[in-house]
């Protein structure tokens, strides 16, 4: 049986867990924020929690059931069970985290020199005019 979850709760869910750590919730802030005001706007926020819903709906039917909101969690117990043994031992999870890690670096130095290129980048708008 699947059970269906109103858009509502997935949003209040999902903001609900961007409020709960600070430091955490600052990084997606500022992720959220597009146009770097400190705010998040309607438009910002929903574009956002959007997208998030339709990769959820895997079968685009405008409704998340239990078996697509799982998916993600199944996944990546798969993808952490490197022997495919149906358990992720101690080893599985610690090469598992630490190639986690080395992905989100990466990540993270690619957006920040993102960043910067986009703030010269005002800058010299700014100055121009």
């Amino acid at each position: 049986m699947k059970y269906k979850l109103p858009i509502s709760i997935i949003i209040l869910s999902l903001f609900a867990s961007l409020a709960a750590s600070a430091p955490k919730g600052m990084k997606r802030l500022s992720q959220l924020d597009q146009d770097d005001n400190g705010q998040i706007n309607f438009e910002e926020f929903s574009k956002n929690h959007l997208e998030r819903f339709s990769d959820l709906d895997k079968n685009s039917d405008g409704i998340i059931s239990q078996e697509e909101f799982l998916m993600p969690i199944s996944n990546h117990f798969q993808r952490m069970d490197l022997n495919s043994d149906g358990a992720i031992e101690k080893k599985e999870a610690k090469k598992a985290m630490q190639s986690k890690k080395q992905k989100m670096k990466k990540q993270r130095n690619k957006r920040d020199k993102k960043k910067q290129r986009n703030k010269k980048d005002r800058r010299k708008s700014k100055n121009k005019n």
